[in-house]
């Protein structure tokens, strides 16, 4: 008995040796938040640029009617930019011109469409036709009421879709992370990323990229460290002053090369005001 009980025990210990488990290595961190999070807590530096002029500049070209709102939306945007190349400035000053339709103030998307703007839009994968036709705005109709867009939102930015390129995961969140700031930030991951970047709680309060200096910040960062589409400033862009073609090329940063021609030309004309004002 003591033999087999001593063998029984040595047994035990070999097996239990043998009973190795795979090494597990800890979660990491998303590296894209620990990158935003670096830069946004980049202290500024000096800013060399004569406000008056630049803005005295922009009246020959996309600010000829300067209003109080493209003044705050375009300062809020400097000064998220401090320090950064005169090509990089340029191009987060006309994506914003862009994408606000001019006035540079952040917004919340609109989802009024007519029955064929959804369709031409978004395409069947996104939106069949018979719910096109019992949302969409008809001809002769009113703007759209926001039980409407609610479930338009829904539709195009929910199901299958919306969980796998948005990270919507909730029936609303379509309508909740609608489009909102100065480069439409839509999804619930993104909103997540995008206040993880700049500290604020996106997903809590959405409506907080509707303030100024935040969507500001949020753009350039997000064009910064390639958050939007994996492009960003350094993909396409020089540490000095940009062509029109490079400027063309860095549409990609946002949304592949929708309108980039046209934004290449906006761009143009604020790295012109950059450059006269001392950009540096």
């Amino acid at each position: 008995m003591t033999f087999l009980s001593g063998l029984a025990r040595r047994l035990k210990a070999i097996a239990r040796a043998a009973d190795v488990r795979p090494y597990v290595p800890p979660a990491k961190p998303d590296p894209m938040i620990e990158v935003d999070k670096a830069l946004a807590q980049e202290p500024p530096k000096p800013e060399s640029l004569d406000r008056a002029v630049f803005f005295a500049r922009l009246r020959e070209g996309p600010l000829r009617h300067r209003t109080p709102a493209q003044v705050a939306g375009t300062e809020a945007i400097l000064d998220a930019c401090a320090g950064l190349p005169i090509s990089w400035v340029a191009y987060a000053c006309a994506t914003a011109f862009h994408e606000t339709g001019g006035n540079m103030k952040p917004n919340v998307e609109s989802l009024n469409y007519s029955v064929s703007g959804l369709l031409n839009t978004f395409g069947r994968h996104r939106i069949s036709r018979s719910d096109a036709e019992r949302l969409g705005r008809k001809p002769g109709e009113p703007a759209l009421s926001l039980a409407r867009q609610r479930a338009i939102a829904n539709i195009l930015y929910g199901g299958e879709w919306g969980r796998a390129n948005l990270g919507n995961t909730m029936p609303d969140d379509g309508w909740t992370y609608r489009g909102r700031g100065m480069a439409h930030d839509t999804g619930r991951r993104n909103y997540r990323l995008s206040g993880e970047a700049v500290g604020i709680d996106l997903l809590t309060d959405p409506d907080a990229l509707l303030d100024t200096a935040a969507a500001a910040r949020v753009m350039v960062t997000g064009m910064k460290t390639g958050r939007y589409t994996s492009h960003a400033f350094h993909t396409h862009l020089p540490q000095g002053e940009a062509t029109a073609a490079q400027f063309g090329q860095a549409r990609r940063i946002i949304n592949g090369t929708d309108k980039a021609a046209q934004i290449a030309g906006h761009a143009l004309l604020f790295q012109n005001a950059l450059k006269a004002a001392g950009w540096k």
